[in-house]
């Protein structure tokens, strides 16, 4: 589901590549989880959204997501992988709540793409 308008401009590498493009060619080296794999997945389609990652009670966003969020919306930001050599700058707000946050994004005039958990269907 994508709200609002706003692009929110990623920064460009000295190459010209966007920071998503070369986090992305990091990362293929490094062994992600299966919920960082499919957020990146998803992310691929809505780079100029905030993503709201569904993952148990919490939305969560990552990376420059996570950064510019947390300034947005004056949210806690800590990392995921703290030992890991890259590790990977996260913030969340509580589902239940998860519409104030949705709101000020969104009268902020920025997009948001909200990702919600669902059950395979072969696990019924």
């Amino acid at each position: 589901m994508i709200r609002s308008s706003k692009d929110i401009q990623g920064t460009n590498t000295q190459d010209g590549l966007s920071e998503f493009t070369v986090r992305e060619e990091r990362m293929a080296t490094e062994k992600l989880s299966p919920g960082m794999q499919q957020y990146l997945d998803i992310k691929k389609d809505y780079q100029d959204a905030f993503l709201l990652f569904r993952m148990g009670d919490f939305y969560e966003l990552f990376y420059e997501d996570a950064v510019n969020a947390a300034q947005i919306l004056e949210i806690a930001i800590t990392s995921r992988n703290k030992n890991s050599e890259n590790p990977i700058p996260m913030a969340g707000v509580p589902y239940h709540s998860a519409q104030q946050y949705i709101d000020i994004l969104i009268e902020s005039s920025y997009k948001v793409a909200i990702a919600e958990q669902m059950e395979a269907e072969n696990r019924l």
